[in-house]
């Protein structure tokens, strides 16, 4: 998951010495350095937290309806009711 680059930052963090003791059993499981295990949960921390805003998503759906075609007819009742969603109003 982390990818080989220049770390440039340091940052100190310190743990009690249970959590530490858990932290390095994990890390030892998964053959990693503590400080290589605590980057990859904090990298998969923030991809989890990342949200879209409203414009990127519309995009995403717009790319996923084009990648996947659908083979029966447009039901236009429910792409107005869809339309006239809240957050879908005023995307830039």
């Amino acid at each position: 998951m982390c990818r080989m680059a220049t770390l440039e930052r340091r940052v100190q963090v310190l743990f009690d010495e249970e959590l530490y003791e858990r932290l390095l059993a994990e890390a030892q499981a998964e053959r990693l350095s503590v400080g290589a295990y605590i980057r990859e949960a904090v990298e998969g921390r923030l991809r989890e937290r990342r949200r879209l805003s409203p414009r990127e998503a519309m995009e995403a759906l717009f790319r996923s309806g084009d990648a996947n075609p659908s083979r029966g007819g447009i039901d236009w009742e429910d792409e107005k009711e869809l339309m006239e969603r809240d957050y879908l109003r005023n995307i830039p």
